[in-house]
């Protein structure tokens, strides 16, 4: 059923596309139709969920104001962190998608002009950008991207629980079975992607050399360690794990460290760029011709996931491969985003620069989408990338264009440092101490502290979720929907205070 489906639709865009002749299955062509209708609200949808951030970012910074200084309790911070951050994104993607509320550009588009309206009313100060060749702090801060990875994490976790409960998580947001759009379907692809984005390679731009090697297997081990706990303790308490998504026994622990291993090796042949094409393009066409159907069937033809380890994880094992290239990208827009920048200028130029590769990026995805394939995060196809790396670069800008708004506002207020020549740096999500991270100051802001402990917090939402499910049963027991919010802001204000006072406390749980 499932199978013979998805056969005819990949069957009646192949015939379209190699032939230009119509398919003779009037079914294919429905669901092609439908497929491709589908695809593009839920495109349309989850960049509106991508503005819905910015938005919450401007509001943040109307309840905060320009000047952030750490002077309160870090449990103050925390409270108005949840108030100001954690609360709207639960809202976001358990409230207002839940009767299918439709989100509209013109919803977005005037709630960011009431957002816009509401900062400038609160601050009555014009923007004011810094002369290009100015040396404006800000002109050195990346803070737009612990921002961004704070957001991917904090999202994730959210929806890991979120999406268990029918009446509280729309259905048309969660995973695809093999092929579409969905916002379940960004984790897995963002998480590869933010991890090429702050590699070591990235940050510091060095050719690849014995110490960055040492670090990258250490991390692959720690990974691969939790992959295999967690395989573990789900088959000892017989947790149930759709097979169709990674395999019996693969997981995304296991994809990510596979994908920082083998990219570090593969970093002494070739350059990232070129590892992005080869990887991308080379898997593509492999899928292109025969891996997808090996990959649906199955080694033997059955469609089964027993009969020896790569069969059975075989969804796993491939998409790493296009995860791989996935990460090459990400690891060479990181490059361009941590180059050296020695005024204003040079920071407008990257704008200038990552928006006009966010639009290249969109226009492939089109291209993939209509001229190759449909995107599918079970096999990491060339779709599935493009499209993954447009997403997140549009988040990026997003974030981007309220720091730079947010500095423009701080470089004209009169409220300057004591005995400063130019206003103090907006820090994004943060606060000074964010930046300076001096033991004397102990802040509690939620943004840095996930990015600051990243794996952690989403390893403890994950074993919460499972807790969570063994408990509740939401997938047998029926809860209205207070009663499920209820739950998941209790579980995600664990998560949240967790990490918080890690970060308080500046307690860094990396070892490798």
């Amino acid at each position: 059923g499932m199978q013979w489906y998805l056969r005819s639709v990949r069957e009646a865009v192949v015939s379209t596309q190699s032939t230009g002749i119509a398919s003779p299955n009037p079914l294919a062509l429905v669901s092609l139709t439908q497929v491709m209708r589908d695809d593009v609200q839920h495109t349309l949808q989850l960049t509106y969920l991508t503005g819905t951030v910015a938005i919450i970012l401007i509001f943040r910074l109307v309840v905060y104001g320009p000047r952030l200084s750490p002077s309160q309790s870090w449990l103050i911070w925390y409270i108005k962190d949840g108030l100001s951050v954690a609360c709207p994104l639960i809202l976001l993607y358990c409230w207002l998608q839940v009767d299918l509320v439709e989100t509209t550009w013109h919803h977005h588009a005037g709630l960011l002009a009431l957002s816009l309206a509401v900062l400038f009313l609160r601050f009555r100060v014009r923007p004011a950008i810094p002369p290009l060749d100015s040396d404006y702090l800000f002109a050195k801060s990346r803070t737009y991207i612990s921002a961004y990875r704070s957001f991917v994490t904090m999202s994730t976790v959210i929806c890991i629980l979120a999406v268990d409960f029918r009446n509280l998580f729309h259905p048309d947001y969660h995973k695809t079975r093999v092929y579409g759009y969905s916002l379940m379907d960004t984790g897995v692809g963002s998480f590869v992607f933010m991890a090429g984005l702050v590699a070591p390679e990235a940050r510091s731009n060095q050719e690849p050399n014995k110490k960055l090697l040492k670090k990258t297997l250490s991390a692959g081990a720690v990974l691969f360690s939790i992959g295999a706990f967690r395989t573990g303790i789900l088959r000892y308490l017989d947790y149930d794990v759709s097979e169709f998504e990674y395999g019996r026994d693969w997981n995304f622990f296991f994809t990510l460290a596979a994908v920082k291993v083998t990219s570090s090796i593969a970093l002494y042949a070739l350059r990232p760029v070129l590892l992005a094409l080869c990887v991308t393009i080379g898997y593509q066409y492999l899928l292109s011709n025969g891996l997808t159907d090996l990959l649906l069937d199955g080694l033997w033809g059955d469609d089964s996931h027993s009969g020896g380890f790569l069969n059975a994880n075989r969804e796993g094992v491939f998409s790493s491969v296009g995860m791989t290239g996935l990460y090459f990208i990400g690891l060479t827009i990181g490059r361009l985003i941590f180059q050296d920048r020695k005024s204003f200028g040079d920071t407008l130029v990257t704008y200038m620069r990552l928006a006009l590769i966010c639009f290249l990026f969109w226009i492939g995805t089109v291209l993939s989408h209509s001229q190759i394939d449909v995107a599918s995060r079970c096999h990491a196809n060339l779709t599935y990338t493009l499209w993954t790396v447009s997403h997140n670069l549009t988040l990026i800008i997003a974030i981007m264009a309220v720091e730079l708004l947010a500095n423009a506002l701080c470089y004209n207020s009169v409220d300057l440092t004591s005995g400063a020549d130019t206003p103090t740096p907006y820090v994004i999500g943060g606060c000074s101490g964010c930046v300076t991270r001096s033991r004397s100051i102990s802040c509690g802001c939620l943004i840095p502290a996930v990015q600051m402990s990243e794996l952690p917090y989403f390893i403890i939402g994950n074993v919460l979720t499972g807790a969570v499910n063994m408990l509740f049963q939401p997938h047998t027991i029926e809860y209205d929907y207070y009663q499920s919010l209820a739950i998941v802001t209790a579980y995600f204000i664990i998560c949240n205070y967790s990490v918080t006072v890690l970060f308080a406390k500046k307690i860094r749980l990396k070892f490798w």
